[in-house]
C-alpha cells in the first residue's frame, strides 16, 4: 500500500529570535518527511484494506529552539504523523470521530467514485481526490477517461459496478465511440481473440434468454448488451467474441434460414463479422444436413466426434426463447416483409405530421377528386422526398417515404403524376400558404421540420437541414405487417435525444397507415 497527502497545510510559530523557522519547515515537508514516514510505518499499512481514505489528521508538535534543525523535525514529524494516523485507523468506519473510507479492493474504490461522479458530478470531494483531473467535464467523459487510465482495473471495475447495480447507468451515458475504445481497452488485457464454438454460442444464447439476462432497453447486438454479459458470463469469454457472438444469434434471429443453409454471404454487414463465425455457420448447418433423418445426431469435424447437431437443435431451441425479448428478430412470416432504407428516420416524423392536421386535408373536395387517404399518400411521398432533397415525379420514391406516406403496395406513379399536375396548391391553404406546388412542398417541409426539432431536447433551435442530416437520414429496416410496422434504427449518436424525447414511443391511430401500430426500435440504446 501507498501512502498519499493530498494536501498538507503548515502553521509554524517561533521565537521572535529563531530565523528561518518557516523554511525549515518547508524544506522539510517537501523533501525528508517522506523517506521518514515510509520509514517509520514500514510494512504497518499492508494489513489494512486496498484503499483508505481519511478526510483529515492534525498534528501538533513542539521543539524547543536549541533543538531545532532539520533531522529532529523530520523524526518528531513522522511520529506524530504515524502516531496520528494509526489512531484514525483503529476507529470504525462511521464512528463520527474520523472522517474515514475504506474499500477492500481498488476495483471497489474505482467503482464507488464512479457512482459518486454519476450523482454528484466531477467536483472533487475528499473522499475522490481524483476526481480534480476531471473536474468540469460531463459525466461520459470524465467516467470513460477515469475507467481507461488503469487497463488492468477495467474488468474488476466492471464486475464490482454489475455487483452493485450501477454498471448499466454507466454504460447508458456512453455513446458508440466510448464503447468501441472501452471495447478495446479491455482487448488489449486479454489473449488474442479466441473463435466462439457452437458449444459456447449456445452457452451465451442461454445466458441471453434467461430472466434478466438482456437489458430490456438496449438492442440485442450492440456493445453495451456485450460488455453486460460478459460480466455476468464471470469473463469466462472474451467480450468482443461474445460482441460478435450476440450479432450472430440476432442474424440466426432475423434469418432463421441462415442456421440450415450455411450461406456465409447472409452475413455481409457493414461490420465485418469474423472468420470463425462464418465457420460456425457453414459447420452448423452440415450438422444438420448430417444428421438429418437419423437417430444418431453426430457430426464429426477433424476427426473429433462432437454432438454438433445436437447444439443446432438446442441453439434453435433458445433462439424461439430470445425471439419475443429481441422486436427486430421477428418474422415476417406470410402476411409481412422487410424492407431496407438509409433514410429510415423519415418515419419518426409519422407523429409530427399527425400534430400539424394533415390528414383532415382528405376530407376536402380537391383531395376527395383524387381519392382522399389516396391523395394525401401522395402529398406525404412528395413532402417526405422534398425533405430528401430528392423530389421527382419521375424518380423512384424511397421505400421509407413510401412506407412514410401509406404506400404498401407499388407506387401509383400515373396517379401521383396526375395528382399534382391537376390539383390546385390552394387545396392545402389551411396548412400552407403557396402559389405553386414545388414551393408549398418545400415551406411545408421547413414547418414539418421545425416543429420536431420542438420535440428534441437540445434541437428545438436546429435547422431544416440539421433535422434531416442528424434524424431523418438515418438507415434502418423496417418490417411490414398487416397490423404493425416494426422500425429498427441504426446505431445513431442522437438515439438518446430521440428515446428522452420520447420520439420512439409506438404509435397509433396514424390515419394513412390503414390502422398499423408503429414500433421503434432504436438500436445502440
Amino acid at each position: 500500500m501507498t501512502l498519499t497527502i493530498h494536501k498538507l497545510s503548515t502553521h509554524c510559530r517561533s521565537p521572535k529570535g529563531i530565523a528561518g523557522a518557516g523554511a525549515l519547515v518547508d524544506d522539510v515537508g517537501r523533501g525528508p518527511l517522506a523517506f521518514e514516514l515510509s520509514a517509520q510505518l514500514g510494512p504497518s499499512l499492508e494489513r489494512l484494506p486496498a484503499v483508505v481514505r481519511v478526510r483529515q489528521l492534525r498534528i501538533e508538535l513542539a521543539i524547543p529552539a536549541g533543538r531545532l534543525n532539520a533531522s529532529v523535525l523530520t523524526d518528531q514529524w513522522a511520529r506524530a504523523f504515524a502516531l496520528a494516523l494509526h489512531r484514525a485507523l483503529a476507529y470504525p468506519e462511521g464512528d463520527g470521530t474520523f472522517c474515514i473510507r475504506r474499500y477492500q479492493s481498488q476495483a471497489e474504490y474505482n467503482a464507488a467514485l464512479l457512482q459518486y461522479l454519476l450523482t454528484e458530478g466531477t467536483l472533487p470531494t475528499w473522499q475522490f481526490p481524483e476526481l480534480s483531473e476531471w473536474q468540469g467535464q460531463r459525466a461520459p467523459q470524465a467516467s470513460h477517461g477515469f475507467l481507461l487510465r488503469d487497463r488492468t482495473q477495467i474488468g474488476d471495475t466492471i464486475t464490482q459496478l454489475a455487483r452493485t447495480s450501477w454498471l448499466e447507468p454507466l454504460l447508458g451515458i456512453w455513446d458508440e465511440v466510448q464503447l468501441e475504445r472501452l471495447m478495446q481497452g479491455i482487448s488489449a488485457t486479454e489473449e488474442v481473440e479466441r473463435r466462439m464454438t457452437l458449444t459456447s454460442l449456445v452457452e451465451l444464447a442461454r445466458a441471453a434468454a434467461a430472466p434478466g439476462g438482456l437489458h430490456s432497453q438496449w438492442s440485442m447486438a450492440n456493445r453495451r448488451q456485450a460488455v453486460r454479459l460478459w460480466s455476468r458470463l464471470a469473463r469466462r469469454f472474451q467480450l468482443r467474441a461474445i460482441w460478435h457472438g450476440l450479432r450472430l444469434l440476432l442474424r440466426f434471429l432475423e434469418r432463421p434460414d441462415l442456421l440450415s443453409c450455411g450461406d456465409i454471404a447472409l452475413l455481409s454487414d457493414p461490420i465485418p463479422f469474423p472468420q470463425w463465425c462464418e465457420v460456425l455457420v457453414q459447420d452448423a448447418a452440415l450438422a444438420l444436413q448430417q444428421g438429418a433423418g437419423t437417430n444418431d445426431l453426430t457430426w464429426n469435424s477433424n476427426s473429433s466426434p462432437t454432438h454438433y447437431s445436437k447444439s443446432v437443435t438446442t441453439l434453435g431451441a433458445i433462439l424461439d426463447d430470445l425471439r419475443p425479448l429481441v422486436p427486430s428478430s421477428a418474422s415476417a412470416g406470410r402476411s409481412g416483409k422487410w424492407i431496407e432504407s438509409g433514410n429510415c428516420g423519415v418515419l419518426l416524423l409519422l407523429s409530427t405530421v399527425q400534430r400539424l392536421g394533415i390528414a383532415r386535408l382528405a376530407s376536402t373536395p380537391q383531395f376527395e377528386q383524387f381519392g382522399g387517404p389516396r391523395a394525401i399518400s401522395f402529398l406525404l411521398a412528395a413532402l417526405g422526398m422534398t425533405l430528401l432533397d430528392e423530389w421527382d415525379p419521375e424518380r423512384p420514391i424511397d421505400p421509407a417515404v413510401a412506407l412514410f406516406a401509406g404506400m404498401f403496395s407499388e407506387v401509383d406513379r400515373a396517379g401521383l403524376k396526375q395528382f399534382f399536375l391537376q390539383s390546385d396548391v390552394r387545396s392545402i391553404a389551411d396548412v400552407i400558404h403557396a402559389e405553386t406546388w414545388p414551393n408549398a412542398l418545400q415551406l411545408l417541409a421547413t414547418d414539418l421540420t421545425r416543429a420536431f426539432a420542438q420535440r428534441i431536447r437540445g434541437f428545438r433551435q436546429a435547422s431544416r437541414e440539421a433535422v434531416v442530416k442528424q434524424f431523418l437520414r438515418i438507415p434502418g429496416r423496417v418490417l411490414i405487417e398487416e397490423q404493425r410496422l416494426l422500425v429498427i434504427l441504426a446505431s445513431s449518436p442522437w438515439a438518446v435525444a430521440l428515446h428522452i424525447s420520447g420520439m420512439d414511443e409506438s404509435l397509433t391511430g396514424i390515419e394513412w397507415l390503414l390502422g398499423r401500430r408503429v414500433d421503434f426500435v432504436l438500436e445502440g440504446l
